[in-house]
């Protein structure tokens, strides 16, 4: 399942970090913050890492695909509605 996320994140056109764990280090295009808000209103749970110097990126833990399709279909919907 990391492999057709990180697909979908160079789909998507966002930096990730090469994952050696069961979660996606990923840069944000647009504010990480008011992505992280939009994706918990959609009751999609991803953790800031802001607090370990990396302002720009959430981190997205891999879970089973469909968990990982809704996933993917909230951060696009997140991504549209901010400016």
């Amino acid at each position: 399942e990391i492999v057709k996320l990180e697909k979908e994140f160079d789909r998507l056109s966002l930096e990730r970090w090469p994952s050696q764990g069961n979660f996606l280090l990923v840069k944000m295009n647009k504010d990480p913050k008011k992505v992280y808000e939009s994706l918990l209103r959609m009751g999609v749970i991803v953790r800031p890492v802001a607090g370990y110097g990396l302002k720009e990126h959430l981190r997205f833990s891999v879970g089973t695909a469909d968990e990982n399709r809704r996933m993917i279909s909230s951060l696009e919907s997140a991504l549209r509605e901010i400016r």
